[in-house]
């Protein structure tokens, strides 16, 4: 069965970090940033950010950073928000596992949670993380 929707990895053009800034708003509704200032941060060699999209329309995403603790760093889930009308469809568990895919090819532990804002905390280890009891 398809899954109905596609995620790939944010570039750090306005076109995503508008598409970013529209799904974080209406998910979580805290973002101080511009466009501009999100395109700053998707330059940023540590940060990744994946973008789940339903045709063109964004619909979730994933906002995740390398950082540099033990031998190989780690991956942490910084954000993550998908649209009311699209959740509980995996989207979040997909953008999460991808996050931990391309973090491993990489040499990078999985996510540990810490104070991420994941709404749905149960997602992590399911795709592969693990929870910070910190």
């Amino acid at each position: 069965m398809r899954k109905g929707y596609r995620i790939r990895r944010a570039e750090p053009i306005v076109k995503d970090a508008q598409a970013l800034l529209a799904v974080e708003h209406k998910s979580l509704g805290d973002s101080p940033y511009s466009p501009r200032q999100v395109v700053s941060v998707l330059q940023r060699p540590e940060h990744y950010v994946y973008l789940a999209f339903v045709g063109d329309k964004a619909v979730g995403f994933c906002s995740c950073m390398e950082t540099p603790l033990g031998e190989t760093g780690q991956l942490e889930v910084d954000m993550m928000g998908v649209l009311a009308t699209h959740r509980r469809r995996g989207i979040g568990s997909s953008l999460i596992g991808r996050g931990i895919a391309e973090a491993m090819e990489r040499g990078v532990c999985p996510v540990p949670l810490g104070g991420c804002r994941v709404r749905e905390r149960g997602k992590v280890p399911r795709v592969g993380g693990r929870r910070d009891h910190g």
